[in-house]
């Protein structure tokens, strides 16, 4: 097996991650919708790209409503009782909050909708696992955007005239986000994720900082942009602990870091501890308490 790089033309897309991608059955046209770019933040533009010719376009959507911007969510396609080509999207991250809307765009009409649900619903996610099978959307996991890693299942047959989510409970499936799933005819197939949440949003993900490279010498009005909490651009302890990683062989660099997680509530480990994790796993482990 090789890679290739093609090329595309038309109305390419700018860069983006936490996006989606699928594929129609006749394997003819891809349809790229949200994610997030570090030049121009979220997105909720819809592209389709032409496997025969390789061209991208940008979908005109007729009429002014269109979910909110997003990243982290799913899409599928699929069709509805008319055989029409539907392209559906569940959860992500917002640009506030993380969201636990069903939206539609119908190929043939090029219009959003809103898909209604009744009843108790899963909380709103980004980064969980998810697939369709028999007329259902099944969901995995996922990431409230502060504390909570989710380890629920939830189901919902979008094809029902009275559609409702029914809570599956867990069937030992162990909190994670960001993980892979994939149904089989043996079984479900889940690979890796992250089962520690963030309790301390030093570097938040969203905004039009985010992804770029900040030099240590102007850290501090980096972190007015960056944080939640302003008084933490005021805090001299973060600029030290983050010298004292750099120097590795100076340990009496190394800030005094009691006060700032009795403040805060938090437990960074020492810069030293720091070290020492990169270079045993090549990892951030231990960074904060999670």
């Amino acid at each position: 097996m090789t890679w290739k790089l093609l090329t595309t033309k038309g109305d390419v897309p700018a860069g983006r991650y936490g996006h989606t991608i699928v594929i129609n059955e006749e394997n003819t046209k891809v349809y790229l919708f949200g994610g997030y770019d570090n030049a121009f933040g979220l997105s909720n533009d819809l592209y389709e790209l032409d496997l025969d010719t390789l061209t991208w376009s940008a979908i005109k959507v007729i009429g002014g409503v269109v979910p909110e911007a997003r990243y982290g969510h799913f899409s599928v396609l699929r069709k509805d009782k008319k055989l029409n080509a539907q392209l559906m999207v569940f959860g992500g991250r917002g640009a506030k909050n993380v969201l636990d809307d069903i939206w539609v765009f119908d190929l043939k009409k090029s219009k959003w909708f809103e898909l209604p649900v009744a009843g108790e619903k899963p909380q709103g996610r980004y980064g969980f696992g998810a697939f369709v099978s028999d007329k259902e959307l099944f969901v995995f996991g996922g990431f409230d955007g502060k504390t909570v890693v989710f380890d629920d299942i939830w189901a919902i047959n979008f094809m029902s005239s009275k559609r409702k989510w029914r809570h599956l409970g867990n069937g030992g499936f162990l909190e994670r986000y960001y993980q892979t799933i994939t149904p089989t005819p043996h079984g479900i197939v889940i690979f890796g994720g992250r089962r520690a949440d963030h309790t301390l949003c030093l570097y938040v993900e969203e905004g039009i900082n985010r992804g770029k490279h900040f030099q240590i010498h102007e850290l501090r009005s980096h972190i007015k942009k960056l944080t939640l909490s302003q008084n933490l651009a005021e805090e001299k302890t973060i600029p030290l602990w983050i010298n004292a990683i750099q120097d590795v062989s100076n340990k009496s660099s190394i800030p005094n870091l009691s006060l700032f997680n009795k403040k805060y509530g938090e437990e960074i480990c020492s810069a030293y501890t720091f070290q020492q994790n990169l270079v045993t796993f090549g990892v951030d482990g231990s960074f904060f308490s999670d």
